[in-house]
């Protein structure tokens, strides 16, 4: 790992159409919707059961509420 001489990856993200109905409405910059989105995806990734459509499915709205101070 080296410190400073890395450069940004440009990856495209594909944003699930209901959290971006939903940062639409609380007006969240994209840093702050894609790490909303990752911080899911960790989540999902951790689940034994999970399955692809759960991003869709997510209520934003209170996750989002209980991890807004750390955004």
């Amino acid at each position: 790992m080296k410190g400073g001489d890395e450069e940004p990856q440009n990856q495209e993200v594909q944003i699930p159409a209901s959290l971006s109905m939903f940062a639409k409405q609380q007006d969240l910059t994209f840093t702050q919707t894609v790490t909303l989105l990752n911080m899911v995806r960790q989540i999902v990734a951790n689940r034994s059961n999970s399955k692809s459509d759960e991003m869709e499915a997510a209520d934003w709205k209170k996750f989002y509420e209980a991890v807004k101070q750390f955004l």
